[in-house]
This record gives C-alpha cells, sequence and structure tokens, in this order.
C-alpha cells in the first residue's frame, strides 16, 4: 500500500509487452496526478494503455492523456473492489486514446465509481467493442462541466458505455459520437 504523486510529469512511448500499464501499473495504492502531468503514445497488450491501476482510487488534475492504446481502457484502466478504484478527473484531456480489441478507448472503469468535473474534455478516443470515450460496469458516472466530442465505438456507446450503475450528467456536451447501437 502506498500512495503515489505525480506533478509536472511526462510519460512518452514506454511498453508493457505482455501485460497492462504502458505508462504506470499501480496496484494497491492511491495516484495523484496533476499539474501538467502527460501520457502521451504509451501502449500495452493488456489493459490500460496509459495507466492501469487496482484497489486504488486515482485523482487526475489538469493532465493531459493522448494516443495511448491497449486492448482495454486506451487511456486508462481501473479495477475497483466496490470500495477502492474510483477516478476523479479535473481539467484533464483525453485525446485519440484506443482500445484496439476491446472497450474503453479514454477510460475502462470495472467496480469502481468514476467523477468527471470542470472542464474535462474526451475527444477522438476510439473502441472496437464499447465505450468510445468511457466504458463502466458495476460503478456510478458523475459527470459535470465536460465535453464529449467525436469517439466512436464499433458495437455500443459512442460516447459513454455503462451498466450496472447510475450515471448523473450536468452542464455537459455530448456530440458527434458514434456507435453502431447509440
Amino acid at each position: 500500500h502506498g500512495n503515489i504523486s505525480i506533478t509536472n510529469a511526462t510519460f512518452t512511448e514506454n511498453k508493457a509487452t505482455a501485460g497492462s500499464g504502458g505508462g504506470l501499473y499501480v496496484n494497491t495504492g492511491n495516484i495523484n496526478i496533476k499539474n501538467k502531468a502527460t501520457f502521451t503514445s504509451n501502449t500495452a497488450t493488456s489493459s490500460g494503455g496509459g495507466i492501469y491501476a487496482t484497489k486504488g482510487d486515482i485523482t487526475i488534475t489538469n493532465a493531459e492523456l493522448t494516443t495511448n492504446q491497449a486492448n482495454n481502457g486506451g487511456g486508462i484502466h481501473t479495477e475497483g473492489d466496490g470500495t477502492l478504484g474510483n477516478i476523479e478527473i479535473t481539467n484533464a484531456t483525453f485525446d485519440q486514446n484506443h482500445a484496439i480489441a476491446g472497450s474503453g478507448g479514454g477510460v475502462y472503469v470495472n467496480n469502481a465509481d468514476l467523477e468527471i468535473k470542470t472542464l474535462a474534455s474526451f475527444t477522438g478516443n476510439t473502441s472496437t467493442v464499447s465505450g468510445g470515450a468511457m466504458y463502466a460496469t458495476s460503478g456510478h458516472i458523475t459527470i459535470k462541466d465536460a465535453q464529449m466530442e467525436s469517439n466512436t465505438a464499433t458495437t455500443s456507446g459512442g460516447g459513454i458505455y455503462a451498466t450496472g450503475g447510475n450515471v448523473i450528467i450536468t452542464t455537459a456536451t455530448l456530440s458527434s459520437n458514434e456507435a453502431a447501437n447509440g
């Protein structure tokens, strides 16, 4: 158990060639990412091209995740336990992240909550299955003052795919997102 704080750091072109967390992998610890931290062009063969976390909360403030890719969770993939694993995003950009063989182009959240607030932007993220911008299962999603534009998924949820939890959206713009089903 531990806490990780990342400030004004750059993670570029890192690779997890046999697993998860191309840019960063954290098992059982909280992550605080802030002040112009960037995750760019990181890849993982499994999950979390930019960031993979399990059983730890993630707070992202004033950061960018761009052109990362993985099978699931191109930008971020988190596995919660119903209590830990939650993500809070403020003033962050998720641009051109890709889930190349699964779901959650920008963000993939399992068994955890996702809170997006104040100036978060999801643009051009893609998924080969569901959730172009975000995919969430067994957790609640709260979105306030966010923009989701031109995200795509092959099957369902061009912008958002959610199952097993509540979704609350306030003062957000969702436009030009595309999927075969919603």
